[in-house]
């Protein structure tokens, strides 16, 4: 074995371990971007469900407004609140009820979209980092062959080639102990 035969692998042993070491920082690197996102996308759920709350109760508000107005119109023309405009006025309630129960839905299913997509953004961090493991696993392994490669050259030259004492040059024929070809 030579020197330049273990510097150069030494050198894949060196360029292995800094290219393993790139790739486990590029995982984590990617994996603190994605858990970033699933966070910013929880806060975004919260702010949908608060949100909407707020829109629903505006709604409410309004609502009331609309029948307290309605209900002074009646009552300054002379009608009383029975019958037909008292049913007016429910059915007034009624559908300012369903709006604001319809915009709470709406929230929580924007909300719950915003959950599933921070789901999504905490796999990818997952998957960030245990790649970037298995990246410089197979970056190290590659590096190990690559640093072998000359060890296993120098031997296979000396066992097959009878000038640096090995035996005969086919690696399929061996000598028995008599002296023999087998």
């Amino acid at each position: 074995m030579t020197g330049i035969e273990i510097a150069i692998a030494a050198a894949a042993i060196g360029s292995a371990a800094v290219s393993a070491m790139s790739a486990i920082q590029q995982g984590q690197a990617q994996a603190k971007a994605q858990r970033y996102n699933a966070a910013v996308q929880e806060r975004n759920a919260a702010y949908e469900i608060a949100r909407s709350k707020v829109e629903s109760e505006r709604r409410r508000r309004e609502v009331q407004r609309i029948l307290a107005r309605n209900r002074a119109k009646a009552g300054a023309a002379g009608v009383t609140v029975e019958g037909s405009i008292e049913d007016f006025l429910v059915d007034q309630y009624a559908e300012g009820e369903v709006d604001a129960l319809m915009i709470e839905h709406g929230g929580s299913v924007a909300a719950q979209g915003r959950r599933e997509q921070a789901a999504v953004f905490r796999a990818g961090a997952d998957n960030a980092e245990s790649g970037s493991y298995m990246t410089a696993a197979g970056i190290l392994i590659g590096g190990a062959a690559k640093a072998g490669a000359p060890f296993a050259k120098s031997a296979l030259a000396r066992r097959t080639n009878p000038k640096l004492g090995g035996g005969s040059r086919n690696p399929a024929r061996v000598e028995d102990p008599g002296g023999s070809f087998l």
